[in-house]
């Protein structure tokens, strides 16, 4: 369905690096044959920090802290994979409700997957499941 389809555009954003509690885009808007290679090369750290919170309210931002290349006229799906529950190292810290009002503002529909699922919440409710 998706490979060799224009219509359909994947960003990868990480929500740390090495060391860091920083959130970088990894890949900008591609196509999902490159998105997916990408994806299977990564591998873990193990350090269990993973600044989740930051990451989605940037990706959920007007300003777009992350320069990601939204179309105008696009469906903006978010989908969020950590191990671990909500984390956040910024100053002052991201927030869950920050998020869910930056993500429903801009549109971004935000799907997450977790052991901790309950930690995000507050997030998912937001849009009504």
């Amino acid at each position: 369905q998706f490979d060799n389809n224009e219509h359909y555009r994947f960003a990868l954003v990480i929500m740390s690096e090495p060391g860091l509690y920083t959130v970088i885009v990894d890949t900008n808007f591609t196509d999902f044959q490159t998105i997916r290679n990408r994806i299977q090369s990564l591998r873990s750290d193990g350090s269990g920090l993973e600044a989740s919170l930051d990451a989605m309210l940037y990706v959920c931002q007007q300003s777009n802290p992350l320069q990601l290349a939204w179309r105008d006229t696009s469906n903006k799906i978010m989908f969020v994979f950590t191990d671990e529950g909500p984390q956040t190292y910024t100053n002052p810290p991201s927030t869950k409700l920050m998020i869910a009002d930056a993500c429903l503002n801009k549109s971004v529909f935000a799907f997450i997957w977790s052991r901790d699922i309950a930690g995000f919440e507050p997030i998912t409710q937001t849009y009504g499941t």
